[in-house]
């Protein structure tokens, strides 16, 4: 593969202006004894049933306890418990709590907290904390480290309104404000699932792409004192103290250059949510999957586009094909997609030996098949492959068929 610094150079700034990828550019630092922000309202906040909140943060000191430490605020008790909050303190202890609520009468606080060092001093970590009803959860950079059961609901925070940085109950305990800095904070109306974490924790939504995200302070104002709320719910604020961080942010929003394997005369780019395949540096209409079949000699690449519009480019590779056809005949039939454990498939290729490959999202070969008739079913395990998309390819003498499959955890 060839280098492309000079190929970004005059063919990806013809897209930068078009495309909706947003630079992550500031986050804010709180003293730890009196700055914080005050959301000014809460619209769709008022959660009974089921939350996640997240956020990243880089504490530089705990308080004595786990709950020292208010990150995301929505609990209260001087007028009744009430609410849920995102906190952390002690010895790195992560915690997740609400008002819970069974059986027809309030149950007091839900607790649920990590183990000792789960969290770092001076290290932007991803933490979240969820309940859908049944299990409460906690997750640290998209693995979870705490899980606790409660069959019921959560009493709503109705008296005050929510706060990043310290307690919206303020009177109580000196506040419990949050030394360090603080990003992209989101407050849900449903769990999330671990995967659905880990896809989206280090980029920006897209909130009219989002369902459930009722919550969504960015911390990209970099300026001023007010705090836009982006998840359509209105739940603007205004900062108190913390200072705008312009040369610290958790993440950044550019795009992974993408990685092109190659079995045969058939490129696949690493995953992403939009590709566009090119030769000779022209674009090659309608090659737009995360593969390509190679026809003619040239120096191929792929242009990606990620889910919230930032793009980058690959390497070149320059390829002679070996006359591979897309033979019409064939085909290559997935019966249940989704896959859990086991694809289930049939065949059909005009020669009778044949060869069924499975690649992974990066394009690496992890299953091989030969197949000895020119027909037929089977099933192939896949329970021990972590969750992704993954490409089926059939070949037959020269002909080739391929087929997309989404497994699932």
């Amino acid at each position: 593969m060839k280098n492309t610094l000079l190929l970004f150079a005059l063919f990806f700034s013809g897209y930068i202006n078009a495309q909706v990828c947003i630079p992550n550019t500031s986050s804010l630092k709180f003293n730890g004894n009196s700055d914080y922000v005050q959301i000014n309202s809460d619209s769709n906040l008022e959660l009974d049933s089921a939350v996640t909140v997240e956020a990243w943060i880089k504490p530089s000191g705990f308080g004595y306890d786990y709950w020292d430490n208010s990150i995301f605020c929505k609990h209260s008790w001087s007028t009744g418990e009430q609410g849920y909050v995102l906190r952390c303190g002690g010895n790195g202890k992560l915690s997740f709590n609400f008002a819970g609520y069974a059986n027809g009468a309030p149950t007091s606080w839900k607790d649920i907290y990590s183990d000792d060092s789960a969290l770092q001093l001076n290290v932007w970590q991803h933490v979240a904390g969820s309940y859908d009803g049944y299990r409460m959860r906690l997750f640290v950079n998209g693995e979870e480290v705490a899980d606790s059961l409660f069959v019921g609901s959560m009493v709503p925070g109705t008296d005050y309104n929510p706060t990043i940085g310290r307690l919206c109950d303020a009177g109580q305990f000196e506040g419990r404000y949050f030394k360090g800095k603080i990003d992209e904070v989101r407050v849900w109306n449903r769990a999330l699932s671990q995967y659905e974490i880990q896809q989206h924790m280090s980029v920006h939504l897209d909130p009219a792409q989002q369902t459930g995200l009722v919550g969504y302070w960015r911390l990209n104002d970099s300026t001023g004192s007010a705090i836009a709320d982006l998840s359509g719910s209105g739940n603007n604020g205004n900062k108190y103290g913390p200072a705008w961080q312009l040369d610290d942010v958790p993440f950044n929003n550019a795009a992974t250059v993408p990685t092109i394997s190659q079995s045969g005369d058939l490129l696949i780019s690493s995953p992403s949510s939009q590709y566009q395949w090119y030769k000779d540096l022209a674009e090659i209409n309608g090659a737009t999957e995360q593969m390509f079949l190679v026809t003619q000699p040239g120096s191929y690449f792929v242009r990606i586009t990620d889910s919230i519009g930032c793009s980058a480019v690959s390497d070149t590779v320059d390829i002679i094909p070996t006359s591979v056809e897309s033979v019409q005949d064939m085909f290559i039939d997935v019966l249940s997609n989704p896959i859990t454990d086991a694809i289930t498939l049939r065949w059909f290729a005009p020669a009778s030996d044949n060869e069924l490959q499975l690649f992974s999202p990066l394009g690496i070969l992890v299953r091989e098949r030969k197949l000895s008739a020119d027909r037929g079913q089977m099933a192939m395990e896949v329970s021990d492959l972590p969750a992704g998309n993954y490409l089926l390819l059939l070949r037959s003498g020269s002909g080739l068929r391929t087929q997309q499959v989404l497994i699932q955890r």
